[in-house]
């Protein structure tokens, strides 16, 4: 006992020293990047003390992770080495990469939070986590670094629980077929929120089965985790709510048929109460208010009015939600810049709208866009095809206007901040040379290295949901046949998600079904691996 408190203090000195070392080190860089005003001067305060907190906390879970590779227990030696893999493999490809693949949102991001202004469309959440990042280590790789750390913590944990349920423990390292596949690693070098969010539910998946499995699903600390993770998920990105309204379903089905403790019940309420309420503080307190919910119906709804305007003029059944729309949104704007796979140029000038009026908006626009169902789901087939590999030669992610943005870290849509990344940061040129750089870029992106643009045949294969989406049916049935009723909850989450972004994606990214593609493929790769553990086909 005497020598685990000996380590542990040991591990707590030295955590304390090489923190203290680093704010000492990148404290003037820091006051450099950093800007604030007299109003922003005690967030930007409450930021240092934050990342302070967080910065410890990682270097001290560092340091664990290289103990228990050297002198942990089985078990822990096992999920630090595959920590260790994992991590190394995607440090390898930063480097290579340097300072990260940033393709869009980013470039307007990073400059309203150097001077602590709170980007709330992309979530006050991944807003603190640049911040954190740059202050920790105030350089963009850091941003990039701080995800990837976060991934192999996760990744490992996905790992030892394949590891534990198999009987050829070998077979388990066969769960770094998926973690390798392109969009994968792509997606981990690429920081929006839709990153970390597709591990996330990735391991939310994976922990349901393994205790589905072992008969645990029901327990205190199962449904706790589940519903505060599904929070969180929700919290950075609002289609996600679904995810805790089957929880809460399930739940009150198995406390009526008296397979769940009324205890267990009640501390499953209770956590996600009160992490809704922790997360929603900072969105009480800052001026949070944007147009967000506007997006799910907006580039639909544009499709519906460059296609049917003069119909709908004359439509008498929809006139008065028509006048509604347009008293809030005003229909000439959005058809001089409509664009029938993104949203139009018209959303992003909108004033602030306030919730009363964008809830009565989006029942005026799903009115006018069920009123001309052909139009309105054509255009969202044909948004899936340019998101999912199914056009060649596109480029489907934010920044699609120009490569010069991934590949050259320009920001070519806005003069102010064009070489924003490469001017305020030092350390943001390639490591390597820029050559290197492209061409790892559009290996991953499977695109041609010469031309970003042009894509290879590896593109409509492995950036493209419907295989997965397929594969997923097929286990499905599976289950309902084996009468895998648990498992089954699994399917129906992960179906959903790909039919919601079918009918809300506002544009042609990727990133929308990441979350999607990474679970169902380890999922997948999880229930093989079982079949071929005990030959259970």
């Amino acid at each position: 006992m005497s020598k685990i408190n000996s380590k542990k203090i040991n591990q707590i000195v030295i955590t304390v020293l090489i923190v203290f070392l680093n704010f000492i080190l990148q404290r003037n860089e820091v006051h450099r990047i950093f800007t604030y005003s007299d109003n922003t001067f005690y967030f930007y305060r409450m930021m240092r003390v934050v990342s302070l907190i967080v910065s410890s906390l990682l270097m001290y879970r560092f340091i664990t992770e290289i103990d228990y590779f050297i002198t942990g227990e089985e078990i822990q030696k096992k999920r630090a080495g595959f920590f260790w893999i994992y991590f190394a493999i995607n440090v390898c490809i930063l480097l290579l990469v340097w300072p990260g693949i940033f393709k869009g949102d980013e470039f307007y991001m990073i400059p309203k939070l150097m001077n602590m202004d709170i980007v709330w469309a992309q979530s006050w959440i991944t807003s603190v986590f640049y911040i954190c990042a740059l202050m920790i280590l105030p350089y963009l790789f850091s941003i990039t670094l701080l995800q990837i750390f976060i991934i192999g913590e996760i990744a490992s944990y996905i790992f030892i629980y394949i590891y534990q349920n198999l009987t050829k423990k070998w077979l388990s390292y066969f769960i770094l077929a998926p973690f390798l596949l392109f969009p994968v690693l792509d997606n981990n070098q690429f920081t929006l929120r839709t990153s970390l969010m597709a591990w996330v539910l990735c391991f939310m998946v994976i922990y349901t089965s393994k205790n589905i499995k072992e008969g645990n699903f029901f327990s205190a600390k199962v449904q706790m985790l589940l519903v505060g993770l599904s929070v969180l998920l929700m919290t950075w990105k609002m289609e996600y709510g679904f995810i805790v309204a089957v929880l809460v379903v399930v739940d009150l089905v198995a406390l009526v048929m008296k397979k769940i403790d009324k205890r267990v019940f009640i501390s499953f309420v209770t956590t996600m109460i009160v992490v809704y309420v922790v997360l929603s503080i900072p969105v009480r307190m800052g001026n949070s208010h944007n147009n967000y919910k506007l997006t799910s119906m907006f580039t639909g709804l544009s499709a519906v009015l460059y296609e049917n305007y003069d119909d709908i003029l004359g439509n008498e059944a929809i006139r008065e939600d028509f006048e509604k729309l347009d008293s809030i949104t005003p229909v000439e704007d959005i058809l001089q810049s409509t664009c029938l796979i993104n949203l139009p140029g018209s959303y992003w000038r909108l004033p602030s709208i306030s919730n009363e009026d964008q809830m009565a908006w989006l029942k005026s626009a799903v009115k006018i866009c069920m009123a001309y169902p052909y139009t309105f789901w054509g255009n969202r087939y044909y948004i899936f095809k340019y998101t999912n590999g199914m056009i060649a030669n596109v480029i489907n992610h934010t920044g699609s206007e120009s490569s010069k943005l991934v590949l050259e870290l320009e920001y070519i849509t806005n003069e102010e901040v064009a070489h924003f990344f490469t001017e305020h940061f030092n350390l943001s040129e390639p490591l390597l040379n820029r050559d290197v750089r492209t061409k790892v870029i559009s290996i991953l992106a499977c695109r041609n290295n010469e031309n970003y643009s042009e894509t290879n045949v590896l593109y409509g294969i492995l950036y493209n949901t419907l295989i997965p989406a397929v594969l997923l049916l097929l286990l499905f049935a599976w289950d309902v046949w084996k009468k895998n009723y648990k498992e089954i909850i699994i399917g129906i989450v992960l179906l959903s998600i790909v039919i919601i972004n079918f009918i809300l994606a506002p544009a042609y990214f990727w990133m929308y079904y990441m979350p999607f593609y990474l679970s169902v493929y380890t999922y997948i790769t999880w229930k093989l691996l079982i079949c071929i553990d005990r030959r259970s086909f």
